[in-house]
């Protein structure tokens, strides 16, 4: 390495900074491909159960508090509401 000129051991080293971002560039994609299958399971499967989960835990809060305030006044408007929220 001694023996070669300035522009040479420039050039060396530039080579080899391209190299190591060709590297990590390779790295970075081989990683992004294995993310895609994930981030596709995770809009097929989990998305929709977080949903429907998300329903479910809506409509027994309306019920629960329709039939709370069906048991405080007892108005019937309450009772129809909280049947709804069951339904």
């Amino acid at each position: 390495m001694r023996n070669l000129k300035t522009a040479a051991k420039i050039g060396v080293g530039f080579g080899l900074v391209i190299a190591i971002a060709m590297a990590i560039g390779a790295i970075a994609i081989w990683n992004m491909l294995g993310v895609q299958g994930d981030a596709r399971r995770l809009d097929s499967e989990t998305v929709p159960q977080v949903e429907l989960a998300n329903s479910i835990e809506r409509s027994a809060e309306l019920a629960m508090y329709n039939m709370h305030g069906y048991g405080l006044p007892t108005q019937n408007i309450y009772l129809r509401q909280a049947n709804g929220s069951l339904g």
